[in-house]
């Protein structure tokens, strides 16, 4: 990820109703993420129910690849530029409706 992410104009987006478990169990994540905290946004939904959001990852193109069953972990992997599309138009209206979480260095004494 440090390679793609010192390309020209990347940025990494996460989405999700809370950190807590991603900060316990990488900790090898979090240290790093510090270092690219400026190309690296965290974020949680304020209006959607985080259950409501949808699991899948998306890259500049036409790739796709998500999550339906979140129990049997089935899902699809596809590259459909309409669909990423698609995808894209979700999430982005997602984002638009959430706010920063998960800072990098803590608050407080």
């Amino acid at each position: 990820m440090t390679a793609w992410l010192r390309q020209p104009l990347r940025q990494l987006v996460l989405l999700a109703g809370g950190f807590e478990v991603l900060a316990r169990t990488h900790p090898r994540f979090t240290a790093w993420r510090a270092n690219w905290a400026h190309a690296i946004e965290a974020r949680t939904p304020t209006e959607l129910d985080p259950s409501d959001l949808p699991t899948l990852l998306l890259d500049d193109g036409p790739v796709l690849l998500e999550l339906f069953d979140r129990e049997r972990l089935r899902g699809r992997a596809a590259v459909d530029a309409a669909a990423a599309r698609a995808a894209r138009d979700r999430i982005d209206a997602a984002v638009q409706r959430s706010q920063p979480a998960w800072p990098v260095r803590p608050l407080g004494l």
